[in-house]
């Protein structure tokens, strides 16, 4: 191999590096948004099985009256 070969080869391994670490980001990225939507939700789902719960003691109370 003589030194125009290797600068190709330096110049392809840059360029893929450089395009799997983009890809990299964007991945973390999307992952950090999901697990801001999964934690939004769970709150959501924690607050309405709250009020599920606050509504049935209420109705079971009014049907002992």
């Amino acid at each position: 191999m003589n030194e125009e070969d290797y600068k190709a080869i330096i110049a392809t391994y840059q360029q893929k590096a450089f395009e799997l670490f983009n890809q990299n980001i964007v991945l973390e990225t999307q992952l950090n948004s999901f697990k801001q939507k999964v934690e939004t939700l769970t709150q959501e789902n924690a607050k309405l099985k709250a009020a599920k719960a606050r509504k049935t003691k209420v109705t079971e109370s009014e049907d002992f009256t």
